[in-house]
Protein backbone atom coordinates (compact mmCIF):
# COMPACT_ATOMS: atom_id res chain seq x y z
CA UNK A 1 0.00 0.00 0.00
CA UNK A 2 2.84 2.18 0.60
CA UNK A 3 4.30 1.58 -2.67
CA UNK A 4 0.92 2.61 -4.37
CA UNK A 5 0.79 5.45 -2.52
CA UNK A 6 4.30 6.78 -3.41
CA UNK A 7 3.26 5.53 -7.13
CA UNK A 8 0.37 7.36 -7.46
CA UNK A 9 2.04 11.02 -5.68
CA UNK A 10 4.58 10.85 -8.56
CA UNK A 11 2.26 10.07 -11.42
CA UNK A 12 0.20 12.68 -9.94
CA UNK A 13 3.03 15.02 -9.37
CA UNK A 14 4.63 13.69 -13.20
CA UNK A 15 0.77 14.99 -14.66
CA UNK A 16 0.78 18.12 -12.70
CA UNK A 17 3.83 18.88 -14.00
CA UNK A 18 2.81 18.26 -17.77
CA UNK A 19 -0.25 20.30 -16.93
CA UNK A 20 1.60 22.92 -16.05
CA UNK A 21 4.06 23.33 -18.62
CA UNK A 22 1.16 22.70 -21.60
CA UNK A 23 -0.75 25.64 -19.46
CA UNK A 24 2.41 27.77 -20.31
CA UNK A 25 2.95 26.75 -23.64
CA UNK A 26 5.59 24.82 -23.36
CA UNK A 27 6.66 21.49 -25.22
CA UNK A 28 9.30 18.95 -23.48
CA UNK A 29 10.94 16.35 -25.97
CA UNK A 30 13.78 14.69 -25.52
CA UNK A 31 15.24 18.04 -22.88
CA UNK A 32 14.64 20.23 -25.70
CA UNK A 33 11.91 22.80 -26.16
CA UNK A 34 9.94 25.12 -28.20
CA UNK A 35 7.77 27.65 -27.33
CA UNK A 36 4.39 27.51 -29.09
CA UNK A 37 2.65 30.81 -28.38
CA UNK A 38 5.88 32.49 -29.61
CA UNK A 39 6.20 30.31 -32.87
CA UNK A 40 2.41 31.23 -33.37
CA UNK A 41 2.70 34.90 -33.26
CA UNK A 42 6.30 34.89 -35.50
CA UNK A 43 4.46 32.89 -37.92
CA UNK A 44 1.40 35.71 -37.66
CA UNK A 45 4.03 38.60 -37.48
CA UNK A 46 5.15 36.76 -41.12
CA UNK A 47 2.53 36.96 -42.72
CA UNK A 48 1.36 39.90 -42.31
CA UNK A 49 4.98 41.32 -43.27
CA UNK A 50 3.94 39.43 -46.52
CA UNK A 51 0.88 40.92 -46.75
CA UNK A 52 2.87 44.48 -46.56
CA UNK A 53 5.38 43.70 -49.13
CA UNK A 54 2.45 43.10 -51.50
CA UNK A 55 0.64 45.65 -50.59
CA UNK A 56 3.24 48.10 -51.55
CA UNK A 57 4.45 46.36 -54.41
CA UNK A 58 1.09 46.51 -56.19
CA UNK A 59 1.38 50.43 -54.54
CA UNK A 60 4.04 50.68 -57.07
CA UNK A 61 2.69 49.38 -59.98
CA UNK A 62 -0.11 51.21 -59.56
CA UNK A 63 1.97 54.61 -59.56
CA UNK A 64 3.91 53.31 -62.35
CA UNK A 65 0.97 52.69 -64.67
CA UNK A 66 -0.55 56.59 -64.02
CA UNK A 67 2.86 58.20 -64.42
CA UNK A 68 2.89 57.67 -68.38
CA UNK A 69 2.55 61.55 -69.32
CA UNK A 70 3.58 64.79 -68.95
CA UNK A 71 1.39 68.00 -70.00
CA UNK A 72 2.87 71.73 -71.61
CA UNK A 73 1.79 75.22 -71.96
CA UNK A 74 4.69 76.31 -73.64
CA UNK A 75 5.04 75.37 -77.53
CA UNK A 76 8.87 75.93 -77.31
CA UNK A 77 9.55 73.21 -74.75
CA UNK A 78 7.28 71.06 -76.25
CA UNK A 79 7.98 70.95 -79.81
CA UNK A 80 12.01 70.73 -78.44
CA UNK A 81 11.69 67.90 -75.84
CA UNK A 82 9.16 65.79 -78.50
CA UNK A 83 10.12 66.33 -81.93
CA UNK A 84 6.60 67.14 -82.72
CA UNK A 85 5.78 68.60 -86.09
CA UNK A 86 2.48 70.42 -87.94
CA UNK A 87 -0.04 67.31 -88.36
CA UNK A 88 -2.50 70.04 -89.75
CA UNK A 89 -2.27 73.54 -92.48
CA UNK A 90 -5.71 74.98 -90.58
CA UNK A 91 -4.02 78.26 -90.69
CA UNK A 92 -4.85 78.02 -94.37
CA UNK A 93 -7.86 76.47 -94.28
CA UNK A 94 -6.83 73.05 -94.30
CA UNK A 95 -7.18 69.63 -91.87
CA UNK A 96 -4.62 68.02 -93.92
CA UNK A 97 -4.32 64.20 -94.24
CA UNK A 98 -2.70 63.12 -90.93
CA UNK A 99 -5.27 63.94 -88.33
CA UNK A 100 -9.21 63.23 -89.32
CA UNK A 101 -11.63 65.72 -86.74
CA UNK A 102 -15.16 64.15 -86.21
CA UNK A 103 -17.87 65.63 -84.03
CA UNK A 104 -19.20 63.95 -80.54
CA UNK A 105 -22.09 64.58 -78.53
CA UNK A 106 -23.29 68.29 -78.00
CA UNK A 107 -21.28 69.35 -81.48
CA UNK A 108 -23.06 69.95 -84.44
CA UNK A 109 -20.17 70.64 -87.17
CA UNK A 110 -16.71 71.63 -87.55
CA UNK A 111 -15.95 74.69 -89.50
CA UNK A 112 -13.19 77.07 -90.21
CA UNK A 113 -12.64 81.03 -90.43
CA UNK A 114 -10.66 84.04 -89.16
CA UNK A 115 -12.42 85.02 -86.83
CA UNK A 116 -9.94 85.21 -83.77
CA UNK A 117 -7.48 87.45 -83.79
CA UNK A 118 -5.50 86.01 -81.02
CA UNK A 119 -4.59 83.06 -83.31
CA UNK A 120 -2.25 83.85 -86.82
CA UNK A 121 -3.92 82.53 -90.07
CA UNK A 122 -7.50 80.68 -89.61
CA UNK A 123 -8.36 78.64 -86.72
CA UNK A 124 -11.36 75.36 -85.71
CA UNK A 125 -14.91 76.72 -84.77
CA UNK A 126 -17.66 74.03 -83.35
CA UNK A 127 -21.25 74.79 -83.35
CA UNK A 128 -22.57 73.40 -80.30
CA UNK A 129 -20.60 71.94 -77.29
CA UNK A 130 -16.68 71.65 -78.13
CA UNK A 131 -16.66 67.99 -78.11
CA UNK A 132 -14.99 66.41 -80.64
CA UNK A 133 -12.61 63.44 -81.48
CA UNK A 134 -9.18 63.39 -83.10
CA UNK A 135 -7.47 60.15 -84.64
CA UNK A 136 -4.53 59.46 -86.50
CA UNK A 137 -3.70 58.04 -89.90
CA UNK A 138 -0.29 57.56 -89.45
CA UNK A 139 -0.61 55.14 -86.74
CA UNK A 140 0.23 55.95 -82.61
CA UNK A 141 0.84 58.55 -81.52
CA UNK A 142 3.14 60.10 -78.93
CA UNK A 143 2.57 63.18 -78.31
CA UNK A 144 0.18 65.49 -79.54
CA UNK A 145 -0.47 69.58 -79.07
CA UNK A 146 -2.83 72.72 -80.57
CA UNK A 147 -3.18 76.57 -79.99
CA UNK A 148 -5.95 77.29 -78.59
CA UNK A 149 -7.97 80.77 -77.47
CA UNK A 150 -11.07 80.97 -75.59
CA UNK A 151 -12.83 84.83 -75.69
CA UNK A 152 -14.33 86.49 -73.86
CA UNK A 153 -14.81 89.96 -74.09
CA UNK A 154 -14.40 89.63 -78.06
CA UNK A 155 -16.96 89.98 -80.20
CA UNK A 156 -16.58 86.46 -82.00
CA UNK A 157 -17.78 84.68 -78.36
CA UNK A 158 -21.10 84.77 -79.72
CA UNK A 159 -22.90 83.68 -76.82
CA UNK A 160 -23.35 84.25 -72.96
CA UNK A 161 -19.54 83.61 -71.38
CA UNK A 162 -19.34 80.71 -69.83
CA UNK A 163 -15.60 79.98 -68.57
CA UNK A 164 -14.92 76.27 -69.53
CA UNK A 165 -13.24 73.36 -68.43
CA UNK A 166 -11.62 70.90 -71.47
CA UNK A 167 -10.71 66.45 -70.69
CA UNK A 168 -8.19 65.74 -72.96
CA UNK A 169 -8.36 61.54 -73.16
CA UNK A 170 -5.75 59.69 -74.90
CA UNK A 171 -6.66 56.32 -76.24
CA UNK A 172 -5.36 53.37 -77.91
CA UNK A 173 -8.07 51.34 -80.06
CA UNK A 174 -10.86 51.58 -77.22
CA UNK A 175 -8.56 51.34 -74.25
CA UNK A 176 -7.63 54.32 -72.05
CA UNK A 177 -3.73 55.31 -71.91
CA UNK A 178 -4.44 58.51 -69.87
CA UNK A 179 -6.24 62.03 -69.53
CA UNK A 180 -5.56 65.42 -67.73
CA UNK A 181 -7.95 68.70 -68.03
CA UNK A 182 -7.16 72.25 -68.84
CA UNK A 183 -8.76 75.70 -67.82
CA UNK A 184 -7.01 78.62 -69.21
CA UNK A 185 -6.57 82.43 -69.09
CA UNK A 186 -9.11 83.89 -71.56
CA UNK A 187 -8.70 86.21 -74.71
CA UNK A 188 -4.97 85.44 -74.96
CA UNK A 189 -3.74 82.88 -77.28
CA UNK A 190 -2.37 79.25 -75.33
CA UNK A 191 -0.85 76.01 -76.26
CA UNK A 192 -1.90 72.57 -74.62
CA UNK A 193 0.47 69.93 -75.24
CA UNK A 194 0.97 66.16 -73.89
CA UNK A 195 3.67 63.60 -74.49
CA UNK A 196 3.20 59.78 -73.53
CA UNK A 197 5.61 57.05 -72.89
CA UNK A 198 2.49 54.36 -74.28
CA UNK A 199 0.78 55.08 -77.67
CA UNK A 200 -2.42 56.77 -78.90
CA UNK A 201 -4.58 56.75 -81.93
CA UNK A 202 -7.20 58.69 -80.99
CA UNK A 203 -7.70 62.15 -78.74
CA UNK A 204 -11.35 62.70 -77.57
CA UNK A 205 -11.38 66.80 -76.74
CA UNK A 206 -14.36 67.29 -74.30
CA UNK A 207 -15.49 70.61 -72.77
CA UNK A 208 -16.68 69.27 -69.35
CA UNK A 209 -17.75 72.87 -68.17
CA UNK A 210 -18.97 75.35 -70.32
CA UNK A 211 -21.56 76.62 -73.00
CA UNK A 212 -22.42 76.84 -77.10
CA UNK A 213 -19.92 80.20 -76.98
CA UNK A 214 -17.22 80.07 -78.89
CA UNK A 215 -13.56 78.80 -78.18
CA UNK A 216 -10.92 78.28 -80.69
CA UNK A 217 -8.20 75.67 -81.90
CA UNK A 218 -5.46 76.77 -84.31
CA UNK A 219 -2.89 74.66 -85.33
CA UNK A 220 -2.57 70.78 -84.24
CA UNK A 221 1.13 68.85 -83.91
CA UNK A 222 1.81 65.57 -83.41
CA UNK A 223 5.18 63.04 -83.57
CA UNK A 224 4.98 59.51 -84.35
CA UNK A 225 8.04 58.78 -82.37
CA UNK A 226 8.68 57.42 -78.50
CA UNK A 227 10.01 60.52 -76.30
CA UNK A 228 13.35 59.36 -75.31
CA UNK A 229 12.41 59.46 -71.74
CA UNK A 230 9.40 61.11 -70.01
CA UNK A 231 9.54 62.35 -66.38
CA UNK A 232 7.59 60.22 -64.14
CA UNK A 233 5.94 61.87 -61.35
CA UNK A 234 6.03 60.25 -58.02
CA UNK A 235 9.74 58.44 -59.22
CA UNK A 236 11.26 59.25 -54.99
CA UNK A 237 7.98 57.68 -54.10
CA UNK A 238 8.34 54.41 -55.64
CA UNK A 239 12.48 54.10 -54.75
CA UNK A 240 11.45 54.78 -51.05
CA UNK A 241 8.28 51.61 -51.60
CA UNK A 242 11.13 49.81 -53.42
CA UNK A 243 13.21 50.04 -50.09
CA UNK A 244 11.29 49.42 -47.81
CA UNK A 245 9.91 46.61 -49.53
CA UNK A 246 13.58 45.16 -49.40
CA UNK A 247 13.47 45.48 -45.83
CA UNK A 248 10.45 43.56 -45.24
CA UNK A 249 11.66 41.03 -47.29
CA UNK A 250 14.69 40.88 -44.85
CA UNK A 251 12.92 40.81 -41.90
CA UNK A 252 11.39 38.02 -43.32
CA UNK A 253 13.90 36.26 -43.55
CA UNK A 254 16.03 36.97 -40.11
CA UNK A 255 12.70 35.76 -39.09
CA UNK A 256 13.18 32.15 -40.36
CA UNK A 257 16.56 31.88 -38.15
CA UNK A 258 15.63 32.33 -34.92
CA UNK A 259 16.90 29.42 -32.30
CA UNK A 260 15.90 29.14 -28.89
CA UNK A 261 18.06 26.43 -26.74
CA UNK A 262 18.79 24.44 -29.47
CA UNK A 263 15.07 24.26 -30.76
CA UNK A 264 14.34 25.91 -34.15
CA UNK A 265 11.44 28.05 -34.21
CA UNK A 266 11.07 28.38 -37.68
Amino acid sequence: MLISAISLTSASRRNGSKNRAVSQGIEFSNYQYTFINIKKKRSLKKMNLRILMLALMGCAVSLQANASIITYSDKTSFLADTGATAATDIPNGSFGSQLSFSCAAGCQYLAMSDASSDLSGKEMGISGNENFNVTSSGGAMYSFGFDFVEPQFDPYVNATFVDSTFTVSLLNGSTLVDSFTFALPNDIAQFVGVSSDVGFDKVQIRETVGGIENEFFGQFYTSLSSPVSVPAPGTNLLFGIGVVAIAVSRAIKSSNNVFTNGASLA
